[in-house]
């Protein structure tokens, strides 16, 4: 590491006011179990949600109001925990105009700024005794990792970090496939149903929007407006925590919306009365392991009647997927940190892309869903389903499979299904 006379976090801080998205990343994984323990020690009474909400939310302000934090005023903990502290007093406050009755305990104004203050830096705080600082040594490895990596980009020892702890959480070969392209589709990709090559012209707002107007004929305009602020919302988050990767970020509305779009065109042709009912805001529907928020964003635009639930363990992609529903507005959006397991309620409808195989899924969700599971998937989904169907001793015509191509006729989606399974 260069010799400059400030700290490694100082230098993180710096790299991060210049837009580098290693060094957000690398800030979030120096602080994020600190913060936990911070709030989680400052108010009672609050569940692992709640907790994984207010940090989460936190780390967002934080983010957008980088330029702000001075080093030379206050430790960077110390501004976090600040920006903490406000937005558990915003969120009790809301809870306590909702629910009157909570028996959360509430924050000390005075005495929480107080302790506030108190929190350093660099070495270990208050809450030692549950957390361990890093080393010297660890401090500059995470500098080093930010100098050497292009901006928004992320070094190989995070992905296989993210990597181990999707397959400690679900089992391996379950981590998310959204950040990687399938070999061979970068040159001759055609956008959807426009017959346009993939030399260098890539889908707009625009583009997508008389795509699903043509296709479901019942757009808004403040979905037309949701949908085309999408890119601007991803390439912003994309470039401090990488979520979908840098090179396909370019196809956000081909790869990422309309893909998880093609579950609504697929109800719209075999479960119209499916999609009558999340028109109507019935079922209440899961986007398991929904990474930066696909399928569930798009589908919350497209539906903005119906309740979507987007759950990830991993707490940096439901940070982006939270962001992206605040501001686009989608008040019929909530975002949760957790493993599926453990969300202890049900939901009619499940969604999600390509998280893990079939076999591997369905028993993550079996006690979450009531009326069928709507999975986009690739591959040999055929031996995928008959080996579901023997394991779970589903009933015959319990699973089908529907070609996204039949819509999106762009190579990228050869070989790509929504699979469908009812309970």
């Amino acid at each position: 590491m260069e010799i400059t006379g400030l700290k490694p976090i100082d230098e993180l801080i710096i790299l991060a006011k210049e837009g580098n998205g290693v060094a957000f990343t690398a800030l979030w994984d120096r602080h994020i179990q600190q913060l936990r323990g911070y709030v989680k020690n400052k108010v009672a009474g609050l569940d692992d949600y709640a907790i994984d909400d207010i940090c989460s939310r936190s780390f967002e302000k934080a983010f957008r109001q980088i330029h702000t934090s001075d080093q030379h005023r206050s430790q960077f903990m110390t501004w976090l925990c600040t920006i903490a502290r406000n937005t558990a007093l915003d969120a009790l406050e809301q809870d306590r105009r909702i629910h009157p009755k909570s028996q959360i305990i509430y924050l000390d104004d005075q005495e929480a700024s107080a302790r506030v203050e108190g929190i350093p830096d660099q070495t270990e705080d208050a809450l030692g005794s549950l957390i361990k600082t890093e080393t010297q040594e660890e401090h500059e490895h995470y500098v080093a990792a930010a100098r050497t990596v292009p901006r928004g980009g992320t070094p190989p020892h995070h992905r296989r970090n993210e990597i181990q702890r999707d397959r400690r959480v679900h089992g391996p070969g379950t981590e998310h496939r959204e950040d990687t392209d399938p070999p061979g589709q970068e040159d001759h990709r055609r956008t959807p149903q426009t017959g346009r090559t993939g030399g260098g012209h890539r889908m707009n707002g625009t583009q997508c929007n008389d795509l699903l107007r043509e296709t479901f004929g019942f757009l808004t305009p403040l979905q037309e407006a949701r949908f085309a602020k999408m890119d601007a919302i991803y390439r912003e988050w994309n470039s401090k925590i990488n979520v979908i990767s840098r090179k396909d970020i370019d196809n956000l509305y081909e790869h990422h919306v309309l893909h998880s779009l093609a579950i609504a065109r697929y109800l719209q042709l075999r479960r119209p009365d499916l999609l009558a009912r999340l028109q109507e805001g019935g079922p209440r529907v899961l986007d398991l392991g929904t990474g930066g928020g696909f399928p569930g964003i798009p589908l919350a635009i497209l539906f903005p009647d119906t309740m979507f639930t987007l759950c990830d363990s991993v707490g940096k992609k439901t940070l982006v997927a939270r962001a992206a529903a605040d501001t686009l507005g989608l008040e019929n959006v909530e975002v949760v940190n957790a493993r599926a397991e453990s969300l202890g309620r049900s939901f009619e409808v499940v969604v999600s892309r390509a998280v893990a195989s079939l076999t591997d899924f369905y028993p993550w969700v079996r006690k979450q869903f009531t009326e069928r599971i709507l999975y986009l998937r690739g591959g040999d989904v055929a031996e995928e389903t008959a080996l579901l169907m023997g394991r779970e001793h589903l009933a015959a015509g319990s699973v089908s499979a529907w070609p996204v191509d039949a819509w999106l006729q762009d190579a990228y989606f050869a070989g790509k299904y929504v699979i469908d399974i009812a309970k």
